[in-house]
């Protein structure tokens, strides 16, 4: 019986184990975890996230296709099929599927040689739904017999989509390439020759053969659990005991290890040559050894991966790449099933290094001759051990604003690029070319103007030292400062745009406020920044506006040369639907929500209101029109009650203020008035107003709307003014370049 000893303790309410030791969490991660243990030993890792807002459930099952009857390839693989087909309490077919996609989620699940994954998303509030549905998988599937046939042609179609993807192919192909009698060597998909057994008219022998699978082999005790959702661990640990505890322990012992390599070694290494689907030259090195699994604190295989997947000078990579014979190589660790590990190393090779294969082959055995000496070197290990430090701090994936750890090093990393152009720009700034490098949620920005001739120019220079920034020490110290000092002086401002500050930080769904970005540059160093800034541009989508006296053939010619500069870097294109899109939020009707906070500046006399009533969806071109006439009305009067008659201020304005998907008005004013009696003249005024409103004569409306429209149809000052309004209408997302004139 567990005991506080062990490391585990019984709950307040003797529902559950909880662990009692310290979970490791990365720096950045501000959630709170628990890890719990159910009476049928199934473990779950609850995750607490209060600001999220889809929660998620991911259930791993010890057993995979490896362990596939030898008579039935692909059995794992349908059982993970067939299991998203209706339970005992939820018998409808695709009740899950449908449950969670009505709230915004989405389903998944894998079946890979020694585990079979399920996992769902969906929105925070429909949690517990969501889990009852997906809970019951796992202790009463009905694996429904109108559905086999059905799910054996899924499964069908799945490995006929495969068969041409080179992947795919040369996956099979060193499975099958095994001794035949090693569990390495089986066909883990399936398909409709091997999924039907019996009568192949109902498929009732191989529905039975599923059940029996999931009767031996889906058991609490080879299971583990995460659910991450916004309720706190207490709340999340009764949703796990409520539905995970129905899943039966069959009291199955460990699965079966192999330690054989899946090659037979009495004849020595082979050397197989295939034909690829595309026009691909490559060479894959593969070699057995053992499991790894048991060494994750130590991680030997990363160690070696990193010395022969190095590019640097003196790296095997350099030579073959300075010899013109490849132009990748990677090195890596994957499994082969319980007991076997395998260390890949896969080079793509050029026309060249295909013909001269012999030679590459020479080069990379020599070469791994040489790695005793080298890993007597402490110096290689302590690098790993710090980056490994500093990645798993950071742990998520490289992001502009992925968290706000990330956010802030961006910001810094932009503020080192700028500075590193002083000296390196200031001759371009004196022929009328300027530049700028800055971040925000939604990215790094880099713009540059001037005169066409040389614009090209430029830009090169700029994205030269965005893409290869040597961070100095010295450099971040003093950009550091700068940065720290201007936070601390934002709330130093005149009260009216510190109420606007916070109006804007209430109604942005991302908005990271002065004072937490200010606490954050405290904890972030020039090591963090360095190895953010390596991976800052990993992966990108790139959005470009180009603009002036440029023809289309040239601007498209300069987007394509933006292309292959990222590309040359190995940037890795992130596809539209997975960039970060602005969102706002949208305050339900007839609400009235108050934000209060003191003064930040002790010695300010003023405070201020920023009062805002939203309107509806800026999408709509008649609340557009209207929010914008009524604004241009209420400006004028407002002002005048507020300033001239009662003299509540110097600042009171009234405005347009529009966020990604709403539109409204926001009244401020400033003043040594309280702000509830400021709130409540404007609550007086805007009842006053609809009175007039009500009571206007046809022709003073009219010459309202006139006014609104001639504004409309003001022309742009400058080239600046146009840019401006032509990447806003870009970055707000709708890239409704007529906007404004559709108003008229």
């Amino acid at each position: 019986m567990a005991t506080e000893a062990s490391g585990w303790h019984r709950s307040e309410d003797d529902q559950y184990w909880q662990f009692s030791g310290q979970i490791e969490i990365p720096d950045v991660d501000s959630r709170q975890y628990g890890l719990i243990k159910l009476e049928n030993q199934l473990e779950v890792l609850l995750v607490s996230d209060p600001e999220a807002d889809q929660a998620a459930v991911s259930l791993d099952v010890g057993i995979g296709h490896m362990s596939d009857p030898d008579d039935m390839p692909g059995l794992a693989h349908f059982c993970e099929h067939l299991s998203f087909m209706g339970t005992k309490d939820f018998p409808v077919e695709n009740e899950y599927k449908n449950y969670i996609r009505k709230h915004g989620g989405a389903t998944n699940a894998s079946t890979s040689s020694k585990t079979t994954t399920y996992h769902f998303k969906v929105q925070a509030p429909f949690l517990e739904g969501g889990i009852k549905r997906f809970s019951a998988f796992f202790h009463s599937p009905l694996f429904s017999s109108s559905c086999v046939l059905r799910e054996v042609n899924a499964v069908d179609s799945e490995n006929s989509k495969n068969q041409q993807m080179d992947s795919r192919r040369l996956y099979q192909l060193w499975k099958s390439l095994s001794d035949a009698h090693h569990p390495w060597n089986k066909f883990g998909c399936g398909n409709k020759d091997t999924l039907l057994k019996g009568n192949v008219e109902d498929g009732s022998e191989s529905r039975q053969r599923v059940m029996d699978w999931w009767q031996n082999h889906y058991c609490a005790s080879r299971m583990k659990v995460t659910v991450v959702g916004t309720e706190s661990l207490k709340v999340l640990g009764d949703l796990a005991y409520q539905n995970f505890s129905k899943v039966p322990n069959r009291s199955l012992g460990p699965l079966p290890v192999t330690t054989s390599p899946p090659w037979s070694t009495s004849s020595g290494p082979d050397l197989w040559f295939v034909k690829t689907v595309k026009d691909t030259q490559r060479l894959e090195i593969s070699f057995p050894i053992p499991d790894q699994d048991s060494l994750y604190e130590h991680k030997p295989s990363s160690y070696i991966s990193h010395l022969v997947g190095h590019e640097g000078p003196g790296s095997i990579f350099n030579l073959l790449h300075e010899q013109g014979l490849a132009t990748t190589l990677s090195c890596g660790l994957h499994s082969a099933g319980r007991g076997v590990s395998l260390m890949d190393i896969d080079i793509t090779l050029t026309k060249l290094g295909l013909g001269q294969y012999e030679k590459v082959l020479s080069a990379i055995f020599h070469y791994i001759t040489l790695l005793p000496s080298a890993l007597e070197e402490p110096y290689h290990f302590e690098e790993l051990r710090k980056m490994a430090q500093i990645s798993f701090a950071n742990a998520e994936n490289p992001s502009t604003s992925g968290t706000h750890r990330q956010w802030v090093q961006t910001k810094v990393y932009s503020q080192l690029v700028m500075d590193g152009l002083t000296a390196k720009g200031y001759n371009a700034t004196l022929a009328g070319l300027d530049y700028s490098v800055y971040s925000s949620l939604n990215g790094v920005f880099v713009t540059v103007s001037g005169y066409n001739d040389k614009l090209l120019a430029a830009l090169d220079m700029v994205l030269e030292q965005v893409q290869a920034l040597q961070v100095r020490s010295d450099r971040f110290d003093v950009v550091m400062e700068k940065m720290k000092r201007a936070y601390d002086n934002v709330y130093l401002k005149q009260s009216g745009e510190v109420s606007d500050t916070f109006l804007g930080d209430c109604t942005s769904e991302r908005l990271y406020s002065p004072p937490f970005t200010r606490r954050e540059l405290d904890y972030i160093d020039v090591e963090s920044v360095r190895v953010h800034g390596g991976r800052l541009f990993e992966r990108i989508h790139l959005t470009v506006l180009i603009h002036g006296n440029v023809t289309h053939d040239t601007a498209v010619s300069w987007c394509d040369r933006i292309e292959r500069r990222f590309a040359a870097a190995r940037a890795v294109p992130i596809p539209v639907s997975a960039c970060h899109s602005r969102r706002s939020l949208l305050l339900p009707s007839g609400c009235n929500f108050v934000y209060t906070a003191a003064v930040p500046n002790a010695n300010e006399a003023n405070c201020a209101v920023s009062y805002l009533c939203q309107v509806g969806d800026v999408a709509d071109v008649r609340v557009r029109a209207l929010v914008t006439l009524f604004s241009s009305m209420v400006s004028e009067p407002f002002f005048s009650m507020m300033r001239t008659k009662e003299q509540l201020g110097y600042n009171v304005s009234s405005s347009i203020w529009n966020e990604t998907a709403s539109g409204g008005v926001r009244f401020r004013i400033q003043s040594t008035r309280h702000p509830d009696f400021l709130e409540s003249r404007i609550d007086f005024f805007i009842d006053w107003y609809l009175d007039v409103l009500k009571a206007m004569q046809s022709a003073e409306f009219d010459e309202y709307r006139r006014g609104a429209v001639e504004k409309k149809r003001k022309k742009l000052v400058n080239l600046a003014e146009e840019q401006a309004r032509f990447w806003n209408y870009i970055e707000n997302g709708y890239l409704d370049f007529e906007r404004g004139m559709d108003l008229i």
